[in-house]
């Protein structure tokens, strides 16, 4: 049981200043006795202003840091926080990597296609039956070529009724027509007789499927041209030619001009374009 301070305004245990009517100390939180009516109370009750004037002006019982070791241990002190700083970023990061789950993905489906389908005419895969280019057939017919006759060779390409510069196929007249031949002897013909063969594309609407027939004697082969259809129309246009057309063309060897060449013709105009170069000749 505590015993009655001398002086009843301070803590039993701790000596701080109290009030008098008992209670907690406010400092180390001992039970004060309560002090009767009878006896003297001293000292007026002090207040809780009084209290924390008096707490301030009490020595702080902290060491604090002076000179070299000061800035040491405020140097610890400030790696340890950005130490903690970033182990805290990354317990966050990794708890938002767990709980979060990411959104599925969504396929987007892809544009589409906004060119024409290709359709077979003659035997040939066309892309746009209104706008056609001779020799951009050329590698479309290739596969056929080669399965029918693995040596043979372009004998010659025919534009029918081109305007603008190149063939309607959906208009009466408008027509490409493309020969190849070889040069073998067919193993089918009899003992003895040679027989050179023709294989041609005639594409336009209503065309049959390609097949081989007997070439001419005076067939001759002929490289691609280099000065492909567009770049020879381009050429005879620059020369005189009528660009809406109807124009008639033919590329293969011209024996007058002793090379392979372009022949446009249109109306009384007619243009001779060099095949490899697309130079007008005469």
């Amino acid at each position: 049981m505590s015993q009655a301070p001398a002086n009843p305004s301070q803590c039993v245990k701790c000596g701080a200043p109290v009030g008098t009517t008992g209670g907690r100390c406010p400092f180390c939180g001992t039970e004060q006795p309560r002090v009767t009516a009878h006896e003297p109370t001293g000292a007026a009750a002090v207040g809780l202003t009084q209290v924390n004037r008096m707490r301030s002006a009490r020595p702080s019982l902290r060491p604090q840091p002076t000179g070299r070791s000061g800035g040491a241990l405020a140097a610890v002190v400030l790696v340890g926080l950005v130490v903690a700083a970033g182990a805290g970023v990354g317990v966050y990061m990794a708890t938002r990597s767990r709980g979060a789950e990411a959104p599925a993905a969504t396929a987007s489906a892809p544009p589409a296609s906004t060119a024409s389908p290709e359709r077979l005419i003659g035997g040939v895969a066309v892309a746009d039956a209104a706008r056609v280019d001779a020799t951009d057939l050329l590698p479309k017919m290739k596969p056929r070529v080669m399965a029918w006759n693995g040596e043979a060779k372009l004998l010659e390409i025919l534009v029918v009724k081109a305007k603008n510069g190149t063939v309607n196929l959906t208009e009466p007249g408008g027509e490409v027509i493309v020969r190849f031949v070889s040069d073998q002897t067919n193993p089918r013909a009899p003992r003895g007789k040679e027989a050179r063969q023709r294989l041609e594309f005639v594409i336009k609407q209503g065309a049959a499927e390609p097949e081989p027939g007997p070439a001419a004697a005076n067939d001759k082969a002929v490289s691609e041209p280099n000065c492909v259809w567009s770049a020879a129309h381009r050429a005879a246009v620059k020369g005189g030619l009528p660009l809406a057309g109807p124009t008639d063309a033919r590329y293969g060897w011209d024996a007058k001009a002793g090379a392979e060449v372009w022949v446009l013709s249109s109306g009384a105009q007619r243009i001779v374009v060099d095949g490899n170069t697309c130079a007008i000749k005469g």
